[in-house]
């Protein structure tokens, strides 16, 4: 009679195991920290040289996890339109504004994701004037304007001068500044020195397009107000690749209160050295030193108690490019894949384990 009625304590007491389960499955769900980014900083497009008037722009942002998105513009003229959306990841939308007077402004947007991260402003330099001719289009990033008063008087000793510099500071020779004016343009090339001079450039109400250029660098440009002896210094950015996504290890049975190594490495196609920007997920972050490329890392950190904790780290390569998030989650001693069910079971519900003491 022994074996039956063991055979039946057994089918009853899993019997109640699923009934719990059923009727709590979030007790027994294995869950992931969701990681969220906030979108990129928006892209801005449209006329960039008007009258007073109506004129429309175009947006777009991009969020890294697919969120739809509000945007918040700030028109410059002390308007803006507040949280505005939602609008799909990616979608352009096309805002109208009306300019009442003379000025230069920046039409700046950032977007926010539906869980309230904000990202970065993009920017966008126009001027409303008696004018529509259109500034040259060339590819670059976006820098501040100079205020400049509106004239009519139009002479041709106005120049622009400076140096060009790579982002350590070191000259770049042969890079070459042009100036876009009155559908032409002067230009001139940098020396060893970094420093250029372009001349003939008209001193007018309108602004002047300067780029700066060179093989194997990003294009940068500014909209200036030139007058005699104008100056700017260009700064260039080395075209790089950025690295591939760090991959995380960490040593397994977290406890709360002690230090625990974690591993992290990433390969920058270029051979750059990088760096990593780690989030611990429980509210502090560390960026290290530069490492080679490949060269496993080991970082320490103590988590002070228990928790949904998701580790998130990016490379940093020495021109500035950055990856990708890698990802991680630390195994607590208590969640190993490897524990006892009855033990989890009997911790969670001490009632399971009153049952089966009843039924020996």
């Amino acid at each position: 009679m022994d074996k039956p009625r063991g055979l039946l304590s057994k089918t009853l007491v899993f019997s109640i195991i699923i009934c719990f389960m059923l009727l709590s499955p979030s007790a027994f769900a294995i869950t992931k920290d969701r990681f969220n980014h906030p979108p990129d900083a928006p892209w801005l497009d449209g006329p960039r040289r008007v009258r007073p008037g109506t004129y429309d722009w175009t947006f777009r942002a991009v969020d890294p996890d697919g969120d739809d998105l509000f945007y918040e513009i700030m028109w410059g003229d002390d308007t803006s339109e507040e949280w505005i959306g939602p609008y799909l990841s990616g979608e352009e939308i096309i805002v109208n504004h009306t300019y009442h007077k003379y000025a230069q402004v920046a039409i700046r947007a950032r977007a926010k994701d539906i869980h309230g991260d904000i990202g970065d402003w993009g920017e966008m330099a126009i001027e409303i004037s008696e004018t529509t001719q259109q500034l040259s289009s060339e590819p670059s990033n976006q820098d501040t304007i100079n205020d400049v008063p509106i004239s009519r008087t139009i002479m041709d000793n106005g120049s622009l001068s400076g140096y060009v510099n790579d982002i350590f500071g070191n000259p770049i020779e042969r890079a070459l500044v042009r100036v876009y004016f009155h559908e032409t343009y002067e230009e001139d090339y940098s020396d060893s020195t970094g420093y250029y001079h372009v001349t003939n450039i008209p001193i007018c109400y309108c602004l002047k397009n300067a780029t700066c250029s060179k093989e194997w660098y990003k294009t940068e440009w500014v909209l200036l107000g030139i007058v005699e002896n104008t100056t700017h210094d260009f700064v260039l950015t080395f075209f790089t690749n950025p690295p591939d996504a760090p991959e995380i290890d960490g040593e397994k049975g977290v406890v709360p209160g002690v230090e625990f190594d974690y591993y992290f490495s990433a390969i920058d196609s270029d051979g750059d050295d990088v760096r990593y920007h780690i989030n611990w997920g429980d509210g502090y972050t560390n960026t290290t030193d530069f490492y080679s490329s490949g060269e496993e890392v080991t970082i320490g950190h103590t988590y002070e108690k228990e928790g949904n904790y998701g580790i998130e780290a990016k490379a940093i390569d020495i021109y500035g490019a950055e990856s990708d998030w890698g990802y991680y989650i630390p195994e607590w001693r208590n969640r190993a894949l490897n524990f006892n069910l009855f033990e989890w079971l009997f911790e969670r519900f001490p009632i399971l384990e009153k049952l089966l003491n009843l039924l020996r």
